[in-house]
């Protein structure tokens, strides 16, 4: 199992939609809601028809898609939007304990982390 300093990681499954400027902007709020929850992002770019992020840029040597983190967990608590906007704004997103926190779509919830 992967093990950070203070024990296993934690993260943040982050799975955009739409066109490249939505999802652009999801990819943003996933690495907010990482940094303030001290997890490790994940981007999944393989929806619909749309390019994944290694066809859209020169990533050779950075590794964003979650095929390559073999023991990254595929399940945790999944937040869709609107309907989890209450979960971000009405609850300390610090004291989350859950392993694995999964968001799809292309909602831009950044707002939302800092009530």
């Amino acid at each position: 199992a992967s093990e950070g300093k203070g024990g296993p990681f934690k993260y943040v499954l982050c799975k955009p939609s739409a066109q490249l400027g939505n999802r652009l902007r999801f990819v943003v709020a996933c690495f907010a809601l990482a940094l303030l929850t001290e997890r490790v992002l994940i981007v999944t770019m393989k929806s619909g028809y749309h390019a994944s992020l290694r066809d859209i840029f020169d990533l050779e040597q950075l590794p964003l898609d979650a095929n390559q983190f073999h023991n990254a967990p595929s399940g945790g608590t999944t937040l869709s939007f609107p309907q989890s906007n209450n979960k971000l704004t009405c609850t300390d997103i610090r004291k989350w304990d859950e392993t694995a926190i999964s968001l799809a779509g292309a909602y831009y919830f950044v707002p939302h982390l800092f009530y």
